[in-house]
């Protein structure tokens, strides 16, 4: 009897898996629909991807992409912080970029001043586009901070 449950448990547990996609397959389907444009879509993957390996930046930063790509910057800036943490942008330096770009988008003005800074720091050979880009960035968010402790917020209404 108890053989016979055992048999049982173990052949339930391979058709589970056989059935079930894997990290790779999930990666395949994202890129395709990265390629096709179809960031939505991409990310959907990409999250089945992470969530077989929540460690893996790689796969992270291909998340957050998709996420920045389909306009949702909160969570592109969570997880574009999560690779920075883990990272600090030796391996991926443009996660940096685009945390100071999803930060600034996100109204974050003295957090990101702070990035963009670093983005200088790393990009700060050459005459790059991302260097050029931070020492921009870095006298606007400057500029919004001083701007924003005027700003009123004003309730319009059609009055007629």
């Amino acid at each position: 009897m108890k053989s016979k449950v055992l048999h049982t448990i173990i052949l339930l547990m391979i058709v589970t898996f056989s059935l079930g996609q894997s990290k790779n397959q999930y990666l395949k389907i994202a890129e395709k629909s990265m390629e096709k444009s179809d960031y939505q879509g991409a990310a959907n993957y990409y999250k089945l991807a992470l969530d077989y390996d929540s460690l893996d930046i790689e796969v992270m930063n291909n998340y957050a992409d998709a996420l920045r790509l389909t306009n949702n910057y909160e969570k592109a800036e969570y997880y574009y912080q999560k690779i920075y943490k883990k990272d600090g942008g030796r391996t991926l330096p443009n996660s940096v970029f685009w945390l100071a770009t999803m930060q600034k988008m996100n109204g974050k003005y003295i957090e990101s001043y702070k990035t963009w800074k670093h983005v200088k720091t790393i990009y700060r050979r050459g005459n790059s586009y991302q260097n050029k880009k931070a020492k921009q960035e870095i006298k606007g968010s400057a500029y919004a901070r001083r701007v924003e402790k005027y700003r009123t917020d004003a309730i319009v209404k059609n009055i007629g």
